[in-house]
C-alpha cells in the first residue's frame, strides 16, 4: 500500500494512495520511503495505536530531514510512503540475509506498482523509452529506506533491473541506467556489497545498533554464517569483536566491549567522526549514536510542547531499539546526522549524471546552514497531526 503525505493544508495528512493514478510528473521530486519490518498497513486501522503512530511519525522524521530541501526547492517534492500488506514470517526474511536470495514480494510489489509507476506517464510502457529517458526521469526518485526497509529497495532495483532487460537494455546500458537512483538506507540490515546491478546506495550504519546486529545473529545463529554478514552490512567492528571471542558473546558484554574500543580511539568529550568506506554501489557512513537517552521538544499547532524521549533505562529491549530509531540519527548529539541530512537534501535536488554519488557527499551553502539549524529544528519540530489524531 502506498501513503502520501500532504502538506498542502494548515496540517500535515497522510493520505491513501491509488497507485494505478500514480505517474511520472515533469519536474516532481519524488521520496518514497520504506519503513522497516513490524509497520504493517492494518495498523492504521485504529486511532492511537502505537504502530500507526510510528509509521506517521517516519514520515515526519523524513519530512524534517529534507527541511532545509522542502522550504527551498523550486520544483514540488511529493513524500511517499510504501507499507506491506502481509505480516513477516522468518523464512522469507532469512532468505535475504543469503547471496543468492530470491526476489520477496515487497519488493517485487513496490518494483511493479510504485517505482515503475512513477516512471511512465499514463499509458506508457517501459519499453517504449530511451536509457536517457529513463534515466532523466530515475534521477528525480529518491529512495529512502529504514532497517528492513533497506532489503526491500535492493528488490525494487532488482525488480526494475528485470523489466529493463526484458525491455532489451543491454547488462552495461542496465547497470549505467540504475545508477541515477538514489537509495539511502538508516539502520539499514541489507548487504553493502550485494552483486546485482543496483542504485546508487547510501549507508548509514551506527555501529553500535544492537538491533540490526541481533537481526542478522537471530537469523544466521552459526557465527560461520553470521560474521561474514556482518561484515558485509557494515558491521564489521562489532564482527571482529565477536570474532576474537569464538563467534558468541551475550549482547550486553559485546555492547561494553565495542563502546570501550570506540572510547580509547577518541578524545575525551569529542564524538566520533563518520567513517566513510566505498561500498559495492556507493559508500558506507559509520560511528557511534549515543546509546543512553535522546529527548527533543517539539511544538505542536495548538502551542503546546511535548517532550519526545528515547530512554535506555527501562528495559534492555529499549537499550538495544534507540540507536536503531530513525530518530537517533537526527539528533545533535553526533555528526552522522549532518552527513544524512546532506546527503538527503543533495540526493533530492540533483540533477541527471550522479555518477559514482561522490557530488552527493559534497556540501554546498544550502546544506551547511542547515546543520547550523539541524537541532534546533529538531528540538522545535511542528507535531505530526493527521486526520486519524495519529500523532
Amino acid at each position: 500500500m502506498l501513503w502520501r503525505l500532504n502538506r498542502s493544508g494548515e496540517k500535515p495528512v497522510i493520505e491513501r494512495v491509488n497507485t494505478d493514478s500514480l505517474h511520472y510528473e515533469p519536474g516532481h521530486k519524488r521520496v518514497v520511503l520504506f519503513p522497516g519490518a513490524g509497520l504493517h498497513d492494518h495498523l492504521l486501522r485504529f486511532e492511537g495505536e502505537d504502530g500507526a503512530r510510528t509509521m506517521a511519525g517516519s514520515i515526519k522524521y523524513v519530512e524534517q530531514t529534507l527541511a532545509s530541501t522542502l522550504s527551498n526547492a523550486s520544483t514540488p517534492v511529493d513524500i511517499y510512503l510504501y507499507t506491506y500488506e502481509e505480516p513477516y514470517d522468518d523464512e522469507p526474511k532469512r532468505n535475504h540475509y543469503r547471496l543468492g536470495r530470491s526476489l520477496s514480494k515487497y519488493g517485487e510489489n513496490a518494483g511493479r506498482h510504485v517505482l515503475q509507476q512513477l516512471l511512465l506517464r499514463e499509458g506508457e510502457r517501459l519499453d517504449q523509452l530511451e536509457p536517457q529517458e529513463i534515466q532523466q526521469r530515475l534521477s528525480q526518485v529518491t529512495m529512502v529506506g529504514h532497517s528492513y526497509g533497506s532489503i526491500v529497495m535492493q528488490d525494487v532495483t532488482n525488480r526494475l533491473s528485470d523489466f529493463l532487460r526484458l525491455a532489451g537494455h543491454a547488462p552495461e546500458v542496465i547497470a549505467d541506467t540504475l545508477r541515477e537512483l538514489v537509495s539511502i538506507s538508516v539502520a539499514p540490515i541489507a548487504r553493502t556489497d550485494y552483486p546485482a546491478p543496483n542504485a546508487t546506495q547510501f549507508f548509514f550504519n551506527s555501529i553500535n545498533d544492537m538491533t540490526a546486529v541481533d537481526s542478522i545473529r537471530r537469523a544466521n545463529p552459526d557465527p560461520k554464517d553470521h560474521l561474514p554478514l556482518l561484515h558485509a552490512c557494515g558491521y564489521g567492528r562489532v564482527a571482529s569483536i565477536l570474532e576474537r571471542h569464538g563467534g558468541t558473546m551475550p549482547r550486553q558484554e559485546l555492547l561494553q566491549e565495542l563502546t570501550a574500543e570506540v572510547e580509547a580511539t577518541r578524545r575525551p568529550g569529542k564524538t566520533p567522526v563518520p567513517r566513510l568506506q566505498p561500498a559495492a554501489s556507493g559508500f558506507t557512513i559509520s560511528s557511534m549514536l549515543p546509546d543512553n537517552q535522546i529527548h527533543w521538544m517539539e511544538k505542536r499547532p495548538d502551542g503546546n510542547e511535548i517532550c519526545r524521549m528515547l530512554n535506555t533505562q527501562e528495559s534492555e529491549r529499549t537499550q538495544t531499539a534507540v540507536v536503531h530509531d530513525y530518530r537517533a540519527y537526527l539528533h545533535g548529539d553526533h555528526k552522522l546526522g549532518d552527513v544524512l541530512i546532506n546527503v538527503m537534501n543533495n540526493a533530492v535536488q540533483r540533477n541527471v549524471g550522479i555518477g559514482d554519488g561522490h557530488q552527493l557527499l559534497l556540501n554546498t551553502e544550502q546544506t551547511r546552514a542547515q546543520h547550523e539549524t539541524k537541532l534546533q529544528n529538531s528540538r522545535n519540530a511542528q507535531g505530526f497531526v493527521s486526520e486519524r489524531g495519529i500523532a
